[in-house]
Formats: structure tokens, sequence, C-alpha cells
């Protein structure tokens, strides 16, 4: 097709000043349009051809009737626009003959020079140069002829630079960018690529390399034919400089017979085909056809469905064309996320309105919104909706529109619903009839008011709700489908001039929304509604408020049950149905007009909120509304701050609690909330936020936190810890209020304040230059009312040494802060004791949190060992020892004195002053060594009995002898765990008699108290204890594989499947009887199956759970080294459990437990193919459907939990099923082999389905 004629390019040459920087434009995308092989490629445009060096430089290798205008390998190129070419070419001649530049070998490059002038002498020229001893390889000349013929070749690009030089188009066919701009004006403001490319990320790569790769014709279906071909139009305007580039100049909308026919021999073109182009794409199917399809189409299962995007996605994208971000997300619930509807939402002028919007059939849909065909219940709201007598009736009637090329409906699975909810009420609330809103009042009512069965679960079996059949009748799809037609009624109504019963649509919605049975007087109701209430609260805030206040009076009990994330239910699959209400009452909120009554009933959820183990709490919602640098509320600063005064004067206690909430924070954490979906809730007006704004706002909270503190000590201990996040004006604020409360406060309360501050300010010393500390000006006011209310007993002031292991103390370096920490311990305790003594020590150590901290220095600075048994034998205030203090003293005696005070502990023992279980606790830190275990033993069998029952394995650092005899004691007290605790690290130590004896005792302690199990993580270091036994060779197999038999139900999960070290699993290959044998014990022999089961033991059912955990987990494969496996040891070991299973009337199960062995074999090592040849060789000779079965339940099962992104489908299955169809056509020699990875991948086929319905699911609830 001739867009451009020699006659154009020279007028055009001669009049346009820019000619000579648009030419190499030209040039460069007919090149691109040409050619595919190009190694090199230099051609400067627009201002930078005006730099100095060749025109242009190229290597490439053109085919066809392309290399009349394109040389082999390397050529120059230089060009010229004057009306008199031969002048310019010779001077570019003369001088690049005896210059040609760095890197040019004249004798291997062509010389070429192109003008838009005709020159019709130009080959005479060229035969003389040649005549005269060229030094080039050769020399070419391109005119306006030439131009104009190879423009014609190369129609894209000449498209595209007629478009930009002023040139008219032919007719039917476009170039992309043509294309777009008269699409994108359609809207008002002009679309942007990111509309178009939202949500299709991983479409738009894969369009890019059909593109750019393929040929034939490419189906798409979008809402519309333009916009798929709007779709490949952004895609390549979007692409990297290079494929954009490319594409353009080589892309094409055909949009007739005539000119696809012209187009036909053109190679290296790409085409996108509309209106009657579109049933002549395969004329040009050699190359690559971009065909668009409707939903009418018979071609629809070969064509790729353009995705639409989520909500977030495409307002996100609206917002580059410069809406609004809150006037975007409108926009895109308005529109369905489809574009072709936004082309009506916001047209740039009258906009073609659907075919269907004149049809009373859409009504039931409309009012309906979305339903479950499904739900038998769903089918019946939706029929009541309707008035036709069956829903067969009603579906029939729907169906025709599914077909249309702007199909109002779409379906998924059973699931039916409105596309573009807010476009169906545009186009068809003019037919809506009385009838048909009477009809709708009584199925809302009746579906929003059904209770949900699940409430009446305990706690910890509402996550299986589902399975005791205790659901809702009504579909969720019905449920928020009928609440969005009530709150687009309701929030657009009045703008589309609807009137019902000669009210107004929000009138109408509220009367429904306050008919709604058991709304006020049940919370059961409010608790089913949940997931709803956020777009009833928009639609109908009223009648809600009306409800909660009225459950809500008195001390608020009948709505507190709807607080039901409880300890005893399932964490991961539970749920409460208060957040459903704290998002309704966050979208109320954001309403300045609703904020004050939604703040209200959120103070009042608060005040009977039990707490609970989700994060959504009616205080937190409050504190996202009134937020100080990101309030989710549009309503101004000034106004929030009422509110907040309002709330703090109606609950007090809450509004505390949200004062401190909203204090500042070093690190300070928003949340994000439902937003409304139509209203604009103050949006439209809301203040910006400045920093002015912001630090009044703050000033404003922390001055009315202060005015609440008032004298009480707790209250000012919370704002004191959020001093360090405030400016330094309200710090000062803050430090006068302050020290004015101190001096109003009575005594006891200073002192228990004094204690908070001295922590406060010890711990701002501690740490200064720290972003969070105060600096040492602002401390000191601090320090000075510290001072003022500090006790004058100097042992109070101590006490914070006794408060924690490692204590703030200001000056010390960290890694001297453990010793100077015990020093000064020492100091404090020395003194008390010689101004006290002993008895003050022990009033000390029972004034502080930590009496153990007392009791290890005061083992260190006792006069001597009598002054320290004084202590340990002391009485506190509970008329006994302190175990704690006297513990820790001894222990440090026992370092101080030794051996001496074991004697001096005797001596006191014998006298009677201390018991044997004093004893116990004097000697719980002395080394864990053979003179310890000794000496307690000299107080008799049972002091030793109850030392080794008590004191933990830690520490023992024995070997040899002395290690096995601690290994013996432990076990002697019973207390097998112990050694497991502390010593699996050291299990290689253990004899094996040991390890056995640990393995019987553990076992009967374990039966005893099975949280032992799990206490310490003693599954997983009683892996330890069963390898060191695996290795002993003083014992069988058979004895070790009978121990982790009898472990296995309590361990297998917790040890790798594929531990080649396992016994057990060793012992399976090796014996194909006890293989079988352990199938008798789980599974009866085909006879006896359908008897009764009475009879069957407690012991006979351990066995039989112990024995299936064993076939569960059995993969080591007979005669399997690595990847490598024996043929012949594994069809011996597979006969036999055939032979022997059949036997015992078990072949079947038998061999589906062989196959689910078999299917964890690696892929055979010479052709990388799964299953393994020798696994392949035998299926063929064993010839079992069984072991076929048994080959793909294990490998359905091995695959376990999966992990993809919410919007990925079956990407996974369908790689799998990719790959086994692969591996199928390399195993022709194994026919069996062949039709079992055939049905795996069929499987994974029908799961990959599966998963993209759930994608198209959750976008269709978008």
């Amino acid at each position: 097709m001739r867009w451009i004629d020699a006659k154009q390019l020279s007028t055009w040459a001669s009049e346009r000043i820019d000619a000579r920087s648009a030419l190499p434009r030209l040039v460069g995308q007919l090149i691109r349009a040409s050619v595919t092989d190009v190694t090199a490629f230099r051609f400067p445009s627009g201002d930078s051809a005006q730099i100095q060096g060749w025109d242009g430089q190229l290597v490439a290798r053109p085919e066809g009737a392309f290399r009349t205008y394109i040389p082999e390998g390397s050529s120059v190129w230089e060009w010229g626009v004057a009306e008199s070419p031969g002048t310019k070419a010779q001077s570019d001649w003369k001088k690049r003959k005896k210059d040609p530049g760095d890197g040019i070998n004249q004798a291997e490059t062509t010389f070429v020079f192109v003008t838009p002038q005709t020159w019709p002498k130009s080959s005479t020229w060229v035969a003389k140069k040649k005549k005269e001893g060229s030094p080039w390889k050769d020399i070419r000349i391109i005119d306006g002829v030439a131009l104009e013929e190879w423009c014609e070749l190369c129609p894209a690009a000449s498209a595209t630079f007629a478009r930009e030089n002023g040139f008219a188009p032919k007719e039917d066919v476009q170039d992309i960018d043509e294309f777009w701009e008269s699409y994108a004006s359609h809207f008002n403001p002009n679309l942007t690529e990111a509309v178009l490319l939202a949500g299709r990320g991983e479409q738009s790569q894969a369009l890019l390399q059909t593109l750019s790769t393929a040929t034939g014709i490419h189906r798409y279906r979008g809402d519309s034919l333009d916009e798929v071909l709007a779709f490949v139009a952004a895609v390549i305007r979007s692409a990297s400089d290079s494929e954009r580039e490319y594409l353009r100049a080589r892309t094409l909308v055909v949009q007739s017979e005539n000119a696809a026919r012209l187009l036909k021999a053109r190679p290296n073109l790409i085409f996108a085909m509309r209106g009657e182009g579109v049933r002549y794409g395969g004329l040009l199917d050699d190359r690559c056809v971009i065909v668009p399809i409707g939903r009418d189409s018979t071609k629809q299962s070969s064509a790729i469905a353009l995705i639409r995007p989520l909500v977030h996605e495409m307002s996100e994208a609206l917002c580059t064309m410069g809406i609004a971000e809150d006037k975007a997300l409108k926009l895109a619930y308005g529109c369905g996320r489809s574009v072709s509807i936004l082309a009506r939402t916001i047209a740039s002028a009258d906009s073609e309105r659907p075919t269907w919007r004149n049809s009373r059939h859409l009504i039931p849909a409309f009012l309906a919104g979305a339903w479950d065909q499904s739900s038998e219940a769903d089918k019946a709201a939706v029929l009541a909706l309707s008035g036709f007598p069956t829903y067969d009736d009603l579906e029939s009637s729907l169906r025709a529109f599914l077909a249309l090329p702007d199909a109002p409906l779409e379906t998924v699975g059973a699931v039916w619903a409105v596309r573009a909810p807010v476009d169906m009420f545009v186009h068809v609330a003019h037919l809506i009839t009385n009838t048909d809103w009477v009809r709708l009042k009584e199925t809302a009512k009746k579906v929003l008011s059904e209770i949900d069965p699940s409430l009446e679960l305990p706690p910890g079996e509402r996550a299986y709700a589902r399975l005791r059949n205790k659901v809702l009748t009504h579909s969720l799809w019905l449920r928020d489908g009928i609440t969005t037609t009530l709150l687009i009624l309701a929030a657009l109504g009045v703008e589309n001039d609807t009137l019902i019963n000669g009210g107004s649509p929000q009138d109408f919605v509220n009367q429904l929304v306050a008919d709604i049975p058991g709304l006020r007087d049940d919370y059961r109701v409010i608790a089913s509604l949940s997931a709803q209430l956020p777009m009833l609260m928009e639609a109908s805030p009223v009648p809600l408020f009306l409800a909660l206040e009225h459950l809500l009076e008195g001390d608020g009990m009948k709505l507190k049950p709807i607080f039901r994330d409880t300890k005893d239910q399932n964490w991961l699959f539970g749920s409460s149905p208060h957040t459903g209400l704290l998002w309704a009452l966050e979208v109320a909120g954001q309403d300045p007009q609703l904020l004050p009554r939604a703040a209200d009933i959120l103070a009042r959820l608060a005040e009977i909120d039990p707490g609970g183990t989700y994060s959504n709490r009616p205080l937190n919602s409050l504190r996202a509304l009134f937020l100080t640098w990101k309030p989710l509320t549009n309503a101004s600063h000034e106004f929030r701050l009422a509110v907040i005064d309002t709330l703090v004067a109606a609950h007090p206690e809450i509004g505390w609690k949200l004062l401190l909430a909203l204090m500042p924070k070093i690190l300070d954490t928003g949340v994000q909330s439902v937003s409304p979906h139509f209203r604009d809730a103050g949006a439209s007006e809301r203040e910006t936020l400045t920093w002015a704004i912001l630090y009044k706002t703050i000033t404003a909270i922390v001055s009315l936190a202060v005015r609440l503190a008032g004298t009480d000590p707790m209250r000012w201990e919370s704002v004191l810890d959020s001093l360090g996040s405030l400016l330094p004006s309200d710090r000062q604020l803050v430090i006068a209020a302050f020290s004015k409360s101190v001096s109003l406060m009575h005594e006891q309360d200073k002192q228990r304040l004094w204690q908070h501050l001295a922590d406060f300010v010890r711990r701002h010393k501690t740490y200064a230059g720290a972003d969070w500390s105060l600096p040492s000006e602002e401390l000191a006011p601090l320090e000075r009312i510290l001072k003022e209310i500090a006790p004058k007993d100097s042992e109070m002031q101590d006490q914070y040494l006794f408060k924690e292991v490692f204590p703030d103390i200001p000056g010390v370096e960290p890694e001297n802060l453990l010793t100077r920490t015990e020093e000064l311990r020492k100091e404090v305790v020395a003194r008390i004791l010689q101004d006290g003594g002993v008895g003050r020590v022990i009033q000390f150590s029972s004034d502080v949190e930590a009496p153990r901290y007392v009791g290890a220095a005061f083992g260190l600075v006792g006069q001597d060992m009598a002054t320290v048994m004084n202590g340990v034998l002391a009485k506190n205030d509970s008329g006994k020892p302190d175990l704690g203090f006297s513990g820790a003293a001894s222990s440090t005696a026992y370092q101080r004195f030794g051996e001496n005070w074991a004697d001096l502990i005797r001596a006191e023992f014998g006298q009677g002053k201390l018991t044997e279980s004093q004893l116990q606790e004097l000697i719980e830190w002395w080394p864990h060594n053979r003179f310890t275990w000794e000496w307690i033993a000299g107080f008799g069998d049972d002091a030793r009995k109850h030392f080794w029952e008590r004191r933990r394995a830690w520490g023992i650092h024995a070997t040899g002898k002395d290690f096995d005899d601690a290994i013996d004691n432990y076990l002697e007290a019973e207390r097998p765990e112990f050694v497991i605790d502390a010593l699996y690290q050291r299990a290689n130590e253990i004899s094996t008699s040991n390890l056995i004896r640990l393995l019987e005792e553990f076992e009967k302690r374990f039966a005893q108290n099975p949280k032992l199990l799990n206490d310490n993580v003693l599954d997983f270091k009683m892996k330890f204890i069963f390898k060191a036994l695996q290795s002993r060779d003083d014992t069988s197999l058979e004895v070790v594989a009978g121990w982790e038999y009898r472990y296995l139900p309590l361990l297998r999960e917790s040890w790798s499947t594929s531990d080649p070290n396992s016994a057990l699993d060793r012992y399976l290959v090796r014996s194909p009887e006890f293989f079988v044998q352990v199938i008798s014990h789980v599974f009866r022999g085909k006879a006896d199956r359908g008897e009764p089961t009475e009879d069957i033991s407690s012991q006979m059912r351990a066995r039989a759970r112990t024995s299936l955990t064993l076939l569960e987990s059995f993969t080591t494969i007979p005669g399997g080294d690595g990847a490598s496996i024996d043929p012949l040891a594994l069809d011996a070991w597979v006969e036999e459990a055939r032979r022997l299973a059949k036997a015992a009337d078990r072949l079947a199960i038998a061999e589906q437990y062989i196959g689910k062995m078999l299917c964890h074999a690696l892929p055979d090592p010479e052709d990388k193919v799964w299953p393994h040849q020798a696994i392949r060789d035998g299926l063929e000779t064993w010839k079992s459907h069984e072991i076929e079965r048994g080959i793909v339940i294990g490998k359905l099962n091995s695959r376990g939990v999966t992990r993809r992104a919410p919007l990925d489908g079956g990407k996974q299955e369908r790689a799998l099923a990719g790959s086994l169809r692969e591996d199928a056509l390399k195993v022709n020699a194994w026919p069996r082999t062949k039709l079992m990875l055939i049905g795996l991948a069929e499987h994974w086929e029908h799961s990959a389905e599966r998963e993209d319905q759930r994608v198209e699911e959750m976008r269709l609830r978008e």
C-alpha cells in the first residue's frame, strides 16, 4: 500500500526545514521493518543527526526484495535533502573516500547515499565512480523514487512517517499510533496505556513474545473488539525503546478485504485485524495476525481472554490519566473494571449505548447482583425477584445476554454475576416497576435476616462448620449482590433520577434495612451480616446505628457475644464476626457527619470488648479514625478534636486509652481500612494535612492527656513513657504540668511514681545519644523532681539493681555491664549487712523483684560461713526461708568456701536446721559433678533419689564412667526426658545399653504424660538418640528397627522420610515378609471385609495406627542406591511381596502401597525421565493396575502444600502437566508407563482448571 510517493517526498524535502533531521528516522524505521538479522545499527535522528561522523552505520543480512535497498554485511550511509542531490553526493564521496573514519574497512563496506529528491542520473554517477576506481565494496543510491518503492514494501513504517509529517493516510489501514490516538480520544480525559495494561502484566509479556517471534492467527477476546486492539497498541507503545520501535515499524491495523489483499505480498509485517478485516485474517496468516473476537464467536476455546484487573489495579492505572485517587477508585468499582464500560462512563462525547438497555429480563439479575445456581436457596430468591414460573425459564431468558459483545452478565462455574452493576443500573433503572421494588424488599429481608448456624457451635468447632453443614443457605454471592444493589440505589439513585413509590431510593433502602427481622434485638443477625456490614453501613447508616445503639443499651451484654475470637477456636481457620462490624463503623467514621455517632458506638464496644486473638479491636478502630498523622476520617482536625473531647467526657476510661494510643511514637504504624465504594464521605473536602496541622493536633492531644492525668500516678507513668517521642515544646508542657501535679500528690503516690521516674531517667541517661532519649537539659527538671520525691531510705533507691539481669547503669559500657552490676550489688548488700545485719538483708531481699540476685551477692560478702548460713536459714515475712535467695547464696558460698561450705550444710542438717527439701535447693546451682552426687548421696537414698528427680541435666561435663553413672541415675529416677533434653548432642557417648534403656523409660513416661514430647522440642532431639543407635555395631538391625517401629507414631513427622540410615526402612527393603506383616496389621483380608470390628483390642488399634504411619512414610526403593536401582533386586522384592500378600488375601492393597513406595524413586539418570527405567520395566512385567494406581496416588500426595500468588491460578498445575506430557513422549517403549503419565497430566490439567476458576471467581467478586 503506497502511503508516500516520490513527488511528496521531494516537496517535503524542499519545504520542511526539519527534513534533514527527520530523514534518518524514516530510513531507520524502514531498515527495522525490512530486516531482522542486524548486528550493528546506528542512525542518529532529530538533533542527534547534526553531529559529526557518518549519518548512518549498519551491519545486516537482508533477504528477498530488501536486498535492493540494504547491502549485505557492513554499510555506511550519507544523505542530503537539497534539490541538487548530485552535488551533495559528490561532496560526501570525496570526503569519505579520503577519510572513512576509524574502524571502516572500505573494501568490505558499501557506501550508500540517500536523498528524498528524484535523481534520474544516479546510476550514471555510480557507474562513473566505479570506473574511476572505487575503494568501496559497492555503491548504492536511494533517491525519492527508490524510497517510494521501499516505503510501499514497509507500510507500517511509511504510515508512521506519513502521520508524523502531515501526509494524508490511506483508508482501511492505520499504524498502531493512529489507532491508539483515535481510541484514547473517546475517553475524557484521554485514556493512558496503563489502564489497558492494568492486571495484565503476564499477558503483555506473552503478547510481546508473540508479536516478535510468532506467525499465524492469534485470537484474543476482550469486552469489545476494539479493546483487544487497544491492548495490542498499549503493549507496543509501552515496550522498551528497541522493541517499541521495531514493532511500530511493522504493525498495521487492517480494516478491509481490499487492504488485506494489497498487504498479502508485503513481508515482515504484523497485522491487527479490525472491522471487516477480521474476516480476512487468513489471507495474512503466514505472518503474525492478531484477531479480536466477540462473545458470540465460535472460536472461543482457542482465544486468549484478556484478564479484567482487580479494582485497586485499575484505580491506580486511572490515576495516570490525571484522575484523583478517590474518584479513580469509584470509577473502577462503577465500571466493573471494564475498559469498554469505562468508555461509556467517562466518554469524551456521546457514548454508544448498550444493545441490552431496554430489556426487562435483566431486572431480576440487577436486583440480585450475583448468585450461585448450585444453591437452591439462591435460585428460589432470584426466581422470587423475577416473576418467572420456574428458574429454568429465568435462566433461559438470561443466557442470551452472555453472547453479546458487551455482555452485561457473566458466569464462572455455577456463579452468575452482573458485570458492572452501576452501568446496568444506569441503563435499566427506568424499566423497574413498583412490583419489582416490592419483590426486592421482601427477598432482601429474607436473605439478610438469615441466622448463621455456625454461631451455635462451640469455639473449637466453628472452623469445621461446613463439614457439619452449619452454613447459611443463601450464598455469599447473593448476600453481597443484594447488598451491592441496595448501596447503588442509596448512593446513586437520586443522581439517576430514580423514584421508588414516589419517594427517594435512600428512604426505600433505610426502611428496608430497618425492617430486617431481628436487627435491633438479636446480635446473631448483626453477626451473620458481618461480611455485608461495611457496604450496608455505607448504604444505610442510620438504621444500623439505631440497631447497634439499642443492642448496646445498659451494660451492652446483648452485643458482647459478637466477639468470638477466643483462645479455644482454631487459630488458622477461625473467624469472629466483630471484624465486619468494626470495618463498617470505620466506613461510617470516614464521613464527618457520621463520625461522632460511629465513634461513640466504637467506644461502647471497647467497653465490653473481652479481648481476643485478633488485632481488630474497637479501640484500634478508634485510633485509626483519629490517628494524628494519617486519620482515616475525612473530618478536619478541629472537628476530630471536638469529637475526642466528647468521647473523653462520655467514656472516660476508653477516652484515656485512646489518647495514649494517639500519642506520638518513634516507630509508628497505621492501618488501611475499607473505603466507601460510592459515597464521597467528605473526601472531596478533606483537609490537607500539613506539618502545622499535625503539630497542632498532637499538642492538643498531649494537653488533653496531661489534663486527664491529674494527680493519678499510673496515668503519669504512661504519659512519661511517651515523652521521648514528643516535640520539645510539648515535652516542656508535659514536664511543667507533671511538676505541678507531683506537688499535689499524696506521699504514697509520690513513692510509687518515684520508682517509675527513676527508671525513666536512668534509662535515658544510660542511652544518651539515642534518637529517643531526652537531652540532658530536658532531663534536668525531671531529675530535680526525682530528687524532691526520692525516698529517704537509700535501700529503696538501690532496688533497681536487683530487678533484672542487666539493669540500666549510666556511664557503663555494655562489655563491662555484668562485672559492674555484680560489683554494685555486692556493695549494696555489704552496706546493708553492715548497717542492719543479716535480718536487714533478708528484709531487703523480700522487697526486691528478684531475691536471688541479693542472695548471690550475700554469699560473696558475708563476713564468714556462719554469717552466710544465718542468712540461708533466716525466714522472711512469710515465715519461711526464701528458696531463691538461699539457693543463690549457697551457690556463691560454695564458689567462695568450697567443700567447707558443704561440710557446714551437712552439720546444720544434722542439727535439724535444714529440711531435705531445703537441702536440694541449696545445691541446685552447685557444679553437676561427682562430688555433688556423692555428697547428696551421703544423706540417704531418698535424698539421692530426690536430687536426680529434680536436678536438670544441664551442666554435666563429665565423661567416661562419670557420664554413664549420671545417665544411670537419671534413668533410675525415671527422668529420661532430662537426659534427652540436655544431652541429646552427646548421644554418641551414651552406651548402647543405656540408649535402649533411655527409649524404654521414655516410652513409659510418654504414656503417663503425652505432652512431654513437645516440651523442649523433644521430638526433634529424639532424632539424635536414634541416629546414635543406628550407628552401633553391638546390636542388630532388627532390634533397632523394632524400636523405630515403636516410636514411629510419635516421631516420624519430625524425621526425614528418606533417611538412608533409618533402620526401619533398611529392614523393610530387606524383608518383603515384614512389609506384608505390616500391611496385615492395618488392613483386613478381602474375605474378612464387612465383618464386625467390636472384638478389635485397643492394642491392635494402636498397632494398626503405627503400621499405617510406617506404610505412608516408606520411601526407600528395594535395590536402590541413590539414583540407581538394581532391576533384579527390585523385581525379586516386588514379586515376593506380591506372592506373600496374595497368600494373606491382601494383594490389591499391598500392590497400592508398593506403588506409593515406587513413586519416590528419582528420575532415571540416563534419560532424566521419571519414573526410573527399572520401574518402567517392572510395570511392563508386573502388569498391575493397583501398583500403577499406587504410584499415581503417591505422586499426587507427595506434592504437599503449595504456595502461589493469589492470581496465579493453575500455572503450577499446567507446568506439571506439561512436563508429564513431555516425558510421556519419551517412553513409547513402555506403554503402561506412557498411559500412567498421560493420566497424571490429565489430573493436573483438571486441577489447573479448578484453580483458574477460583481466580475467576475472586475477580468476579470484585
